[in-house]
Parts: C-alpha cells; sequence; structure tokens
C-alpha cells in the first residue's frame, strides 16, 4: 500500500486503541529500534510528550508534508529544464584506456557531470516515487512526463550524442531500475488524469518511454490499489489503439483485448481494426484453436481471407490456422486452398513446397503458384533485397534468393541461371543467390539418398541460408516431426524431384556450368588468399565430383579433388580442407 494508505490504516487502528495497549506497543517497538536511530526516537517521544496535539494534527501535517513534497517537485522541475534546454550539460571524455582491436570492457568514452546533472536526475526519480507514494498524482504525472522527454546535451570535441533518461542509467550516470521508473511514471498518468484523457496520455508515455518489458498486466501489478474504472478504461484504450497503425499500439492491443471481460471484445477489434490491425483474426484464430473450436476458427478464418489484404504476410498465419480448422472438419478442399492463400500472402519456400507436395491437386495449385510468384517478379519494388520489415503489415516480399528457389522448384532452371545466377565474377557473392543455386543443382543432379560429405555440405548450406525449417513447412498439416530441418527438407526435396524432370541434355549442360562454377570460384579465393572460403571451395569441388560419380563416372570425386590439389599443392590449408570432405591423404607419415 502506498504512504496514504498506510498512513490511514495506522490512524485507524491507532484511534481505536487504549492508551495502555499503545503504550505496550511503543516498548516493543523500541526494543527493535537500532542503535544509532535510538537518540532521533527519543527526541521525537519527547516532543509529543509536551504537546497539546488537535484532533486534525494528523491531517494537517499530511496536509503539509504533501504541500513540502509539491514545492520540491516544483524546485527540481526548475533544474530539469535547465538541463533540458541546453544550459547544463554533460562533458564527454575519450578514454585512454580503451582499444577497439580488442575485446575491452572499458567504454570508449566516459562522461564529468560538472553541474551535477545526475544528482538532479537522480533526485527527480526519487520524488516521482514519492509523489505515487503520496497521492500526488498530478505532480507525479507532469514530472515523469519531463523526465521522459528530456534530453541531456553532451558536449565534446568527439560529437557526442544527447542523453535520454535511459542512456543515463546505461553510462552510470544515475542509478535506476528503468522498467519501475515506467511503471511509476503510468501510474501517475493513469490516477493524474481524467478517464477519457487517460489512453492518450498513457499512449504518448509509452512511446516516449520505449521500454520493451512493461505491460499493462505489470502496471495492474504495480499499483497498490485497484485501478479505477479499469474495465470502462479497457474500452477506450482498445479503441484508441485500434485507430493508430504503429508497434507500441499493436502490442498494446493485443495484451488489451486478452485482458477485457467481454469474450467477444477481439473479434470485435478485429473486424473493426482488420486495416491496420489485421494479426487481430490471428489472435482470435488462435484461441478458437486453443479451445478445441475447429467450426467456429474455420468460419472465422475464411472471414478473415476475405478481410484481411492479400499483401500482408499475417494473412499467411491466418491461412494456415485455418486450414488447421478445415482438416479437422476433414474438409480437405477448404484446407488446400487455405495453403494457397497462405502462399499468396507469403511467397516462402515452406509454403511453395507444401503446395506442391502436399495438394492432391499437385498440378492446378503448382500452376496458380506460378501466377502468383510471377507477378511478384515482375514487379521489382516486391522484391526485397535486404531492407527491414516488420510489424502485423508487414507486406510480402520475398527475398532474392526466395525467388530464386520459387523458379528452381518450378523446375525453370534456364530461367533460374540466366536470371539469378551471374557468373560475371568469382567474387562478391554473398547476397547473391550463386550459393544457393549451387547448392540446389548439386542436390538435384545427385543420383542417390544417402548424401556424402560434399553434397551434405550443399544441403547444410542452403538450409541454413534460407532459413527452411520444417515446423514452418508443417503449420497448417496438422502434423509434427521430430526430425531436423535439414534431415526434414532433404526427404521433402526427393519427394520434390520425383514430379521434377531434366533431359540429358540439359543435366550435362548444368554439369559444365557447375564445373565452371567452381574452377572460377576457387581461381578467385586462391587469388586473393582468402582462407576463410577455402572450407567451401573444397565442399564445391567434393560436391561436383560426387554428383559425377553418383551418375557413374568412376572414380570421378577423387579425381576432381587430386586435380585441385595438384593445381594449388602449396596450399597446405586448402589440402586440408579437401581432406576433411573426403580426399585421400596422400600425405607421408613420419
Amino acid at each position: 500500500m502506498n504512504l496514504t494508505e498506510f498512513m490511514k490504516k495506522v490512524d485507524q487502528i491507532s484511534g481505536s486503541m487504549p492508551a495502555e495497549n499503545i503504550s505496550a506497543f511503543l516498548h516493543d517497538y523500541a526494543r527493535g529500534i537500532p542503535e544509532y536511530k535510538r537518540d532521533e526516537f527519543l527526541e521525537r517521544l519527547s516532543f509529543f510528550k509536551g504537546e497539546n496535539v488537535n484532533p486534525d494534527y494528523a491531517e494537517k501535517q499530511d496536509n503539509l508534508n504533501k504541500e513540502q513534497l509539491k514545492q520540491e517537485v516544483k524546485k527540481i522541475r526548475k533544474q530539469l529544464e535547465m538541463i533540458d534546454s541546453g544550459e547544463l550539460m554533460l562533458i564527454e571524455v575519450l578514454n585512454e584506456q580503451y582499444n577497439e582491436w580488442y575485446d575491452s570492457s572499458d567504454e570508449e568514452y566516459f562522461y564529468k557531470d560538472p553541474d551535477y546533472i545526475g544528482e538532479a536526475i537522480q533526485k527527480a526519480c526519487g520524488l516521482l516515487h514519492a509523489c505515487v507514494d503520496s497521492e500526488l498524482y498530478e505532480e507525479g504525472y507532469g514530472l515523469a512526463d519531463l523526465l521522459l522527454l528530456m534530453h541531456v546535451e553532451v558536449n565534446g570535441e568527439f560529437g557526442g550524442e544527447d542523453f535520454r533518461l535511459r542512456d543515463l542509467g546505461y553510462h552510470s550516470i544515475i542509478t535506476l531500475d528503468y522498467e519501475k521508473f515506467v511503471l511509476e511514471a503510468l501510474l501517475a498518468a493513469y490516477w493524474g488524469n481524467a478517464p477519457e484523457e487517460r489512453p492518450n496520455e498513457l499512449y504518448w508515455m509509452l512511446v516516449n518511454a520505449a521500454s520493451r518489458e512493461v505491460t499493462l498486466e505489470k502496471l495492474m501489478q504495480q499499483s497498490k490499489k485497484e485501478l479505477d474504472q479499469f474495465q470502462e478504461f479497457l474500452k477506450l484504450w482498445i479503441d484508441y489503439l485500434g485507430q493508430r497503425g504503429d508497434r507500441v499500439a499493436e502490442r498494446f492491443l493485443e495484451e488489451a483485448v486478452s485482458l477485457a471481460d467481454d469474450p467477444g471484445a477481439l473479434l470485435c477489434a478485429a473486424r473493426k481494426y482488420t486495416d491496420l490491425h489485421p494479426g487481430l483474426y490471428v489472435q482470435a484464430l488462435e484461441k478458437y484453436k486453443a479451445a478445441g473450436q475447429p467450426e467456429e476458427g474455420l468460419t472465422i478464418g475464411k472471414e478473415a481471407l476475405e478481410r484481411i489484404r492479400p499483401c500482408y504476410q499475417i494473412r499467411s498465419r491466418a491461412a494456415l490456422l485455418t486450414a488447421e480448422a478445415a482438416l479437422t472438419q476433414n474438409d480437405r478442399e477448404s484446407a488446400e486452398q487455405c495453403w494457397l492463400e497462405a502462399f499468396r500472402s507469403d511467397s516462402s519456400i515452406e509454403n511453395y513446397l507444401r503446395l506442391v507436395l502436399e495438394c492432391e491437386e499437385a498440378d492446378r495449385y503448382r500452376n496458380e503458384a506460378e501466377q502468383i510468384y510471377t507477378k511478384l517478379l515482375s514487379n521489382p519494388a516486391k522484391i526485397k533485397d535486404g531492407q527491414y520489415q516488420s510489424g502485423e503489415r508487414k507486406e510480402n516480399r520475398p527475398e532474392r534468393r526466395t525467388c530464386g528457389s520459387l523458379l528452381f522448384f518450378d523446375g525453370k532452371f534456364r530461367q533460374v541461371i540466366e536470371t539469378c545466377m551471374d557468373d560475371k565474377y568469382a567474387l562478391g557473392w554473398t547476397g547473391t543467390f550463386m550459393k544457393e543455386g549451387m547448392a540446389l543443382f548439386f542436390l538435384y543432379l545427385y543420383d542417390g539418398e544417402e548424401l556424402p560429405e560434399g553434397c551434405r555440405e550443399m544441403l547444410r548450406k542452403y538450409v541454413s541460408s534460407v532459413e527452411f525449417r520444417a515446423e514452418a513447412y508443417l503449420n497448417g498439416t496438422g502434423r509434427g516431426t521430430k526430425e531436423d530441418d535439414q534431415t526434414f527438407f532433404w526427404e521433402r526435396f526427393r519427394k520434390w524431384r520425383t514430379n521434377i524432370h531434366a533431359s540429358e541434355e540439359e543435366i550435362e549442360a548444368i554439369l559444365e556450368r557447375l564445373e565452371k562454377w567452381t574452377q572460377m570460384r576457387v581461381e578467385g579465393i586462391m587469388e586473393k588468399s582468402h582462407r576463410n572460403y577455402y572450407g567451401e571451395c573444397a565442399a564445391f569441388a567434393a560436391a561436383l565430383g560426387e554428383v559425377r560419380e553418383s551418375r557413374g563416372e568412376l572414380w570421378a570425386k577423387a579425381k576432381v579433388m587430386e586435380e585441385y590439389r595438384s593445381q594449388y599443392s602449396r596450399r597446405t590449408a586448402f589440402h586440408q580442407e579437401l581432406r576433411a570432405y573426403g580426399m585421400a591423404d596422400t600425405r607421408k607419415s613420419r
């Protein structure tokens, strides 16, 4: 309980106690007072012995304490305003002990505080706690708002940036439990504003605080008393957040609908705010799944697919949850249509392979999937080239390596080679489709089920690069697996391979390309002596030999490995990598 509630409780209990009981309590309490506080206790006790205490003494004393606290807040606000204006500032100093070439635990800079900025801000944080404890919420809210908005100017010849409150704690200029501070600031904002103003004030305080740990539930736990008109606030809060489309609104809206007493609040919000918050439909579908209500899940899932924009990736999650509900209802046709919709909204490798390997009408869905990804490829703006996207309105923009993979899995090998595998340069392959493309072609041409060293590395390289996940493939199927991602992918890859056929002429042409690319890559790496890539070169050489050998060429792997060993006879580190991928060890034993 806060100080105000505590004092009221003390007055209530002591007011009903006989004098002898209060005397006994004082005697017992005094026994536990530490020696260094005994003189202070006796002094205060003696003061009350000679005073005539009025009946309203306690109330007057409380009011006096609150007035003193208000004056302290007013005084500290003036100091904070001086800091925020840049009149007072920190001094940045280069730490001569810092060495950027080593993993130094020292900071590159430290900060001098000649204007006692840290002391003032530390005091202000303590005053916020005192305001909340004394129920001076308006004063506490104003102080917290200023602290969160404030910039502390840093002066230094190295171009230091301004600090916010959290930075001061990070650089040990103040000592601060930031999450606790934010929660107290939010409490002051909640109690210090009229009910209709609370959503706006809390929202902007959350934006300015930028705390990932704070939640509305933690705010309820932090409050020493039940939050006033909380369910009414939730309705206003949901409506306010539903009309904002940023990440803060997304995060707290998801929590708010889960806290509402009304079981229909989530679905109502999902329908009302679909454009800005399509994730609410997914949240609703997950609840139906957890509750074992597939019929409702299928109905609402179909509604979600109609209402959520197809360009949003989150629609794919809604489609897969709907597919699971359909399968539970033995509605295979609806499930397969949902798999197609999942690919339409998130054109990932897992969504494509599920479509062509699990659907009974695979050819039909392959053709529809081709139309989807062809449209994406024809629009360069829809191809992601390393830019960061996030949130529930993240759009379907597959990476270049995904686009190359989709063409490959659709059997368009010539187009993959001509448009996705630029073979002009031996170096600079990172971010291109060269490594992934070579890995896929090696795996496709390898005639066998158990992969040897080189092709096994191709499998690992591809699965790791595109971040293929078995779990993502199985979403929407109602199935699970204990296999790791690489084993699962290879099993699915072999099934896919039985449906994609290439002529011997095409196969030989691809093999010639692989041989050319391998030779080019090895020469480029050796010329620049990039030892970190010797293992990659050895893996390509091994895979080339393994593929040729699997297709009937005797001792092909040994020949290829020996050719590269002889060509670079003085590169012992390269020889070591070749041996790791199966080259015979011909060194003389000592």
